[in-house]
C-alpha cells in the first residue's frame, strides 16, 4: 500500500567509518559466554521460541542440522524443547518459563 518516489525517499547519510556502525540488536551467542565455578567457559544459548520445525535461538531462527557458535548442532526438536550436540555432549534447551512468578488469566 506505500509507494515511494525518488522525490519523497527520506535522505540516507552513508557514513562507513567504524564508529558510526551500530552493534546488532540481537547479541551472538558468543556474547553470552560465562564461566562456571570451575573456570570452564560455557555459551548460554537463549531459546525464544519453536513454530514446527523452526526454533528461534539467540533472536535467529534455526532448523535441526544447523549450526550454531561453539560449534553446536542442532540434532532433535519437540513441542518444547531443542537439543544441540557437540561432539558426545548434548545440551537442552527448554521453552518453559524460567520465572515461576508469572501467571497469565483468562477473562
Amino acid at each position: 500500500p506505500f509507494i515511494f518516489l525518488e522525490k519523497n525517499r527520506p535522505e540516507v547519510k552513508k557514513d562507513t567509518t567504524a564508529a558510526s556502525i551500530q552493534q546488532p540488536l540481537v547479541k551472538s551467542s558468543v556474547d553470552n559466554i560465562k564461566a562456571d565455578e570451575n573456570g570452564t567457559k560455557k555459551i548460554d544459548f537463549n531459546l525464544t521460541a519453536i513454530v514446527n520445525t523452526s526454533a528461534m535461538i539467540d533472536g535467529q531462527w534455526r532448523r535441526i542440522n544447523d549450526k550454531l557458535d561453539g560449534n553446536y548442532t542442532v540434532v532433535e526438536m519437540s513441542k518444547n524443547t531443542v537439543t544441540l550436540k557437540k561432539g558426545d555432549k548434548e545440551r537442552i534447551l527448554s521453552t518453559n518459563s524460567k520465572t515461576p512468578t508469572i501467571k497469565f488469566k483468562n477473562k
